[in-house]
């Protein structure tokens, strides 16, 4: 993969925010092919609250879920395309997420498409 980031903290959930509460954090990358690093601005978003979902045939209640957007001052809008869904169940964590980005800029050419979903879990 062309886009890469050294180690930093990232705060994907404030799990007592009600839908519709945002927040940001800004990190910097490193896209193969350009010469410098490019600030990212990673925009948060409750989108749902207390929803019911089912992962792998198991149903999840109190689900939260939260998109995710980039965005970068030095990146055309339309050079950089994202679709992030995550979704957590209260005692399990992360049990769905779908994560597409698509940066067309500069001659390069990145396609990520992820999805992650719980397979079993238990609980102690």
């Amino acid at each position: 993969m062309g886009i890469g980031a050294g180690v930093f903290e990232r705060l994907y959930l404030i799990d007592s925010a009600h839908a519709g509460t945002s927040w940001s954090q800004t990190q910097t990358l490193n896209i193969n092919g350009l010469p410098f690093p490019i600030p990212v601005v990673i925009t948060y978003n409750v989108t749902g609250r207390d929803i019911s979902i089912a992962v792998n045939n198991t149903v999840y209640s109190n689900v939260i879920q939260v998109s995710a957007t980039l965005s970068s001052s030095l990146i055309p809008s339309d050079s950089l395309a994202t679709t992030i869904y995550s979704y957590y169940a209260p005692k399990y964590g992360l049990i769905l997420s779908r994560t597409k980005i698509n940066l067309h800029y500069s001659g390069i050419i990145e396609n990520i498409n992820l999805f992650i979903s719980l397979v079993s879990s238990n609980l102690l």
